[in-house]
């Protein structure tokens, strides 16, 4: 039976995954408040400002079938990983600058995934805004 990790191993493990992030983002939030005529006003506040992250586009594919037959379908979402302990809530706003190249896009959150990797890193799956 393997031996558990031990938590100066996962603290070392964490450390090293978060310097292997290679871009940087801006992550907002919105935030509705209440105006004065009874309806909700939608404001945006940082989160969030330059903190390492990562982010791929991943085509998925899902077959649906009825009763004609099956059709399948095809769309690109993307994945942004993040250091444990960032708490990134659904759809927050996610402005990634690529260390690479220095381009920039916005991705919006639509979902959570699972820990991965002992949990060094933490994800979510988006769709890109712009």
């Amino acid at each position: 039976m393997p031996t558990p990790l031990s938590n100066y191993q996962m603290k070392r493990m964490q450390a090293t995954q978060n310097r292997a992030l290679p871009d940087l983002a801006t992550v907002k939030r919105p935030t509705k408040t209440r105006n004065s005529t009874g309806g909700q006003t939608l404001t945006w506040t940082n989160a969030y400002t330059n903190i390492p992250c990562m982010s791929e586009s991943r085509v998925l594919r899902e077959i649906k079938e009825d009763t004609v037959g099956g059709i399948i379908q095809a769309g690109v979402r993307w994945v942004a990983k993040f250091a444990i302990g960032t708490v990134i809530m659904l759809d927050d706003v996610i402005t990634v600058t690529e260390g690479q190249t220095g381009r920039t896009y916005s991705l919006q959150v639509t979902s959570e995934l699972s820990p991965q990797s002992f949990g060094t890193v933490y994800g979510v799956q988006c769709i890109r805004i712009s």
